[in-house]
């Protein structure tokens, strides 16, 4: 039983991998010259250096992500939970999660199918949930430490020190997630 559940695990991962290459490979031939080298001209001039707007590094899992309205919103949370997880991490983690529970309790024969899906679901959802608690208590955070840098900040400002500065200093004495974030 055991070695047929790693047998088809190791099957679907070697048929993933597969559909992924041969996807990663189609594009690259049918690109012509011309669309290629404008690619690459518009890469370089609107390249951010400062912020990676891919949502995964997988361009197959990127390219479906980018398909639905929902992942700017988990990634503007992904983001507030200071995280430097990306969403097509983050999903990869549900999506793993809640396959593997679904495959380890439906090997139970006691367990109903019912009890399995709600669950895997469940197990599904827990990373999102972690992103969401992690939000909540850097949020809480930032809250209790704004007054204190308030109050640096007008420090600062009225012993005479331009705004650059004072930011500067407010960054330098802040303790994190305030100084992230000044």
């Amino acid at each position: 039983m055991a070695g047929s559940i790693a047998l088809f695990f190791l099957f679907t991962f070697v048929a993933c991998a597969g559909v992924m290459a041969l996807f990663r490979m189609l594009p690259a031939a049918n690109k012509s010259p011309r669309t290629a080298s404008a690619e690459t001209e518009r890469s370089i001039y609107d390249a951010d250096l400062l912020r990676d707007e891919a949502l995964s590094t997988i361009s197959i899992w990127d390219g479906l992500l980018k398909r639905f309205d929902w992942v700017d919103i988990m990634k503007r949370r992904v983001q507030e939970a200071g995280m430097g997880w990306s969403v097509g991490r983050l999903t990869m983690f549900m999506l793993v999660a809640g396959s593997a529970t679904f495959v380890a309790l439906r090997l139970l024969p006691i367990i109903p199918g019912w009890l399995v899906i709600v669950v895997a679901c469940g197990a599904a959802a827990a990373p999102y949930l972690v992103v969401l608690r992690r939000r909540g208590r850097r949020l809480r955070r930032l809250e209790q430490q704004l007054p204190d840098a308030l109050d640096t900040l007008a420090r600062a400002l009225r012993a005479g020190h331009p705004v650059q500065t004072a930011l500067e200093i407010l960054a330098r004495e802040a303790s994190p997630p305030l100084a992230y974030e000044f």
